[in-house]
């Protein structure tokens, strides 16, 4: 039987989002195969911790590879400000 994490680790995009919790902060993380799903994705993560002052800590295009820090053009995409 597959480890359900397995699922999650072979993704191209990664992104780890801040979110404040009671005492501090802590990270939920948001992934994808394509841009347009990475997108939707961290879009999702933000309205689901809306209360939680949500912030893109940081993007990554193939993490497990190159490691492409990309968290200024994704920020940019989703603020729509180029």
């Amino acid at each position: 039987m597959m480890n359900q994490d397995f699922k999650y680790y072979h993704k191209k995009y990664w992104a780890e989002i801040r979110v404040e919790g009671c005492e501090s902060f802590y990270f939920v993380n948001a992934f994808g195969n394509n841009k347009k799903q990475f997108i939707d994705a961290i879009q999702s993560r933000f309205k689901e911790y809306k209360d939680h002052d949500p912030v893109l800590a940081s993007a990554i295009f193939e993490p497990n590879k190159r490691k492409i820090n990309i968290t200024n053009k994704i920020k940019s995409q989703i603020t729509g400000e180029e």
